[in-house]
């Protein structure tokens, strides 16, 4: 009889801890998001654009601000940059790598389309790094390129 009032005292935490320690006890939502957090969030800083075909030109040092949307708990968000206007890219983060997409828009008299992005988040949360590749297509011609970018959190 000792041993099951004993039993009966301990079995609530025992209950708690394993609940605790294999993701639940939260709000139901499932396991923790396996990436980092940027909430809604201001990026500012400078982009270069390298032209690596075609006869487009290479900038460097233009002014960029991503303005990023992301909901709590979730490894989705929106992005929309001061270089492209009327566009939001969707994106997912994975643990601190992002990437985002858009199907090809109107830009510069012509058809861009994203090959391929990737960012990262710095390890406190303040900068993010990165680059995409990308090809733009006139009636005649087409160029492509590549853009990379340094931002940090406002």
């Amino acid at each position: 009889m000792r041993g099951l009032t004993a039993m009966r005292q301990w079995l609530p935490a025992i209950v708690a801890s394993l609940a605790l320690a294999c993701g639940g006890g939260g709000s139901g939502d499932g396991p923790p998001a396996t990436c980092d957090t940027m909430g809604d969030s201001t990026w500012v800083g400078t982009e270069n654009v390298t032209t690596t075909s075609g006869s487009c030109s290479s900038f460097t040092g233009l002014s960029l601000t991503f303005t990023i949307k992301q909901a709590a708990g979730s490894c989705n968000f929106t992005l929309v940059s001061s270089r492209v206007t009327g566009i939001t890219f969707d994106g997912t983060i994975s643990g601190d790598g992002l990437t985002w997409t858009h199907a090809p828009y109107a830009y510069d008299f012509g058809t861009l389309t994203l090959n391929s992005t990737a960012g990262t988040l710095s390890t406190d949360q303040q900068t993010l790094t990165g680059s995409f590749t990308w090809t733009l297509a006139f009636s005649s011609s087409q160029c492509k390129g590549t853009t990379t970018f340094n931002l940090v959190k406002q």
